[in-house]
Order: C-alpha cells, then sequence, then structure tokens
C-alpha cells in the first residue's frame, strides 16, 4: 500500500518570531545532544502532529529544530521525548555517524526537513531534490546504508534498509492523468529519487507538510502515489 502522510504522522513547519511567546521545551539526551532546555518563540498553535510521534520542524534562523512526542503543556511551556537539529546553510540534512549526532528524528537520523513536501516550494515550481519516504516496515532490512546513521529495520527478509535511494528509471514513461502535484513528483522521482529515511505500518508514505495544502490536493495525489510508487527501484548507488 503507497500514499502520502500529511493529516497525521507527518510534522508542521512553524518559523519563530519575535512577537511570538518565549517556550521552554524540555527534552532528554537523544540523537548525540544531551539533555538540556530550548528557549524558542513559539505561536499558540505550535504542537505535535497526531499520532504516536508527534513530531514537529521549529526554524529559528538558520536552524531547524526536529522534536518528537512533542506535547505543549502551556502557552510557555513544552516537552519532547527527542530532538535533533541542523543547520539549514551548511547541513545536507543527514546526521553524522563518527561523532554520532542526528540531524533530525527519523530512524535513519535525518532531518524530517529534507525531503519533505513543502508547499511554498511546490507551488513556486519543480522539486529540486530528492524526497523522503517511509517505508513499510514488513519491507524494512536490518542495518543502515548510504548516509544514514540509524535504522529501525527489522525484517531479515525485508527489501530496503534505512538509507537506500530508489528512483523511476528515465526510460519509464509518465502515467495519464497525473494530478499537478503527482506530476511533479513524479518527475523527481526520476530525477533525484527518494531516499528511505524511516518505517511506517502497513504503508510506505511519502509525507506532505501538515500544516499546508489543501484535502483536495492530498486526496489527489494519494491516488496518484498509489500509481506511481509501484514504479521506483532500489539506485545501485543510495
Amino acid at each position: 500500500m503507497f500514499g502520502v502522510a500529511w493529516s497525521s504522522y507527518s510534522p508542521a513547519i512553524h518559523v519563530t518570531s519575535a512577537s511570538d511567546p518565549v517556550v521552554a521545551v524540555d527534552y532528554p539526551a537523544s540523537w548525540g545532544n544531551p539533555a538540556g532546555t530550548l528557549q524558542l518563540h513559539l505561536s499558540a498553535d505550535v504542537d505535535g502532529a497526531p499520532g504516536t510521534d508527534g513530531e514537529v520542524l521549529v526554524i529559528d534562523g538558520e536552524i531547524v529544530h526536529n522534536f518528537w512526542q512533542f506535547k505543549r503543556l502551556s502557552a510557555v511551556k513544552a516537552t519532547s521525548q527527542s530532538y535533533a537539529a541542523t543547520n539549514l546553510l551548511t547541513g545536507d540534512g543527514w546526521g553524522r555517524a563518527a561523532p554520532f549526532r542526528g540531524a533530525g528524528i527519523v530512524a535513519a537520523g535525518a532531518s524530517q526537513l529534507a525531503g519533505l513536501l513543502v508547499q511554498a516550494e511546490t507551488d513556486r515550481g519543480e522539486i529540486e531534490h530528492a524526497l523522503q519516504i517511509a517505508v513499510d516496515a514488513a519491507y524494512a532490512k536490518p542495518g543502515r546504508t548510504g548516509a544514514a546513521i540509524s535504522s529501525d529495520g527489522g525484517n531479515r527478509h525485508g527489501l530496503v534498509r534505512e538509507g537506500q535511494r530508489l528512483g523511476i528509471p528515465a526510460a519509464v514513461r509518465m502515467p495519464r492523468g497525473l494530478s499537478p502535484l503527482g506530476q511533479k513528483v513524479f518527475r523527481t522521482y526520476q530525477r533525484y529519487g527518494v531516499f528511505v529515511i524511516d518505517v511506517a505500518e502497513g504503508v510506505t508514505n511519502l509525507r506532505a507538510q501538515s500544516n499546508a495544502y489543501d484535502e483536495a490536493t492530498i486526496a489527489a495525489l494519494q491516488i496518484d502515489l498509489g500509481r506511481i510508487s509501484r514504479l521506483l527501484q532500489r539506485v545501485k548507488k543510495p
């Protein structure tokens, strides 16, 4: 089963503003970071996404902060059960294996912003980079490959590892009748591919910014992905 995560299990993107209250976000040691508290300007609507992951992305200057199981407790207090961050200008979206440091909270250690469908970008034109998918746990092999620094794949009979790059061969023709966004995703799968960065239960999902797009656009993309995701093949060099 193929689809797109949007209304749940996909992060919203929030940009800090000096006019918003300062929120103290407590988090434990995770992804190579010691436990600590971040002080961030967050608007009242910043909270974890629906679903057990409760993820959220916060952009503060050049840094994108990635929280897992983020919970807003009050106007000035929040907690997160896991945290990692990366620099938007100097980072590549991946973490580091040595010394171990995650760029985000997904299984591969990558930033959730890297490869996310972002409306401001897709409205502007083509997607000029690889995308990310969470692969069905039934197909996720143990171990990691490529730039992934961690993995939670557990099926030794699976097909791919976290960090694996997939793509649609250039010779494959685009299916007819795709939505405008589905056409962009198809072209991106051919030009840049998609990286496996996480696992999901019972579905292989592309992820889209949850506080953007509209239901009609996502519903059309959901249908499109059922047609085009099955065309993906492993790329020899991840």
